[in-house]
């Protein structure tokens, strides 16, 4: 992204969130900037299908002791933070898209929380 757009964008979401929050989404949105250059996608604006291979390949990721690297809420933050950067853009959020989450949703199906009841919250 061109710098003096990247400022407009970050200004944007300065006016209408608090310090801390802003600077997760620049973190989130680094490493899927990152993820999708590495990929050969544009990060923005993003195709849902890149949104949701990002999801997947992040809840395919396990730690040494063979558990989820990240747990739900971390991907549902990601999203979030993805979206965030394109609207302060001008472009829908990509991550909006129903059928994006899917895929990651079903990968950690058996690791996000249960609620009363058993029904797993995502």
């Amino acid at each position: 992204m061109r710098p003096e757009l990247w400022e407009q964008v970050l200004a944007a979401v300065a006016g209408s969130t608090a310090a801390a929050t802003q600077e997760a989404y620049r973190r989130d949105w680094a490493r899927f900037a990152a993820w999708a250059g590495e990929q050969g996608y544009v990060a923005l604006p993003a195709l849902p299908a890149v949104v949701a291979g990002y999801l997947t390949a992040a809840a395919a990721e396990v730690d040494e002791s063979g558990r989820p690297r990240y747990k739900t809420a971390t991907l549902i933050r990601w999203v979030a933070s993805i979206n965030q950067i394109h609207r302060a853009a001008g472009h829908p959020g990509p991550g909006a898209a129903s059928w994006s989450a899917a895929p990651w949703a079903a990968s950690n199906a058996n690791t996000a929380p249960a609620r009363p009841g058993g029904t797993r919250c995502y």
